[in-house]
């Protein structure tokens, strides 16, 4: 599998290579902070977005034993939550420019929950 996705990968890179408007301009990676924050953010945002989305239907299912659909449903008003503040954040961001504050608020909240 994983030889599947560095082939994959090295297509897609191919592919963006020839293309006359790439998704993602090479040319990008030829600065380090970019290369650089893009794998940290692959990385880390990736295998904890996996670990959000795969973990709570588990520990429900375990511990609470719930069946799979009701494990399923109970993580509908996480899904709305996150949409419903992703959607007129990034609507923000988008028109002001300003995206330092977001981070920083969101994680304040999440302070708060846990007191």
């Amino acid at each position: 599998m994983a030889a599947a996705g560095l082939l994959t990968w090295a297509l897609f890179f191919l592919c963006q290579s020839r293309a006359a408007e790439p998704i993602i301009p090479l040319r990008l990676f030829r600065s380090r902070i970019f290369t650089i924050t893009t794998l940290v953010g692959l990385l880390v945002i990736g295998i904890g977005m996996f670990a959000f989305a795969g973990y709570p239907p588990t520990h429900l299912r375990m511990v609470y034993g719930v069946s799979a659909t009701e494990s399923g449903l109970l993580l509908v008003p996480m899904v709305v939550g996150l949409m419903a503040t992703a959607f007129p954040s990034g609507q923000l961001m988008s028109r002001t420019g300003r995206y330092k504050a977001y981070p920083i608020l969101g994680a304040a909240f999440v302070g708060l929950r846990r007191c």
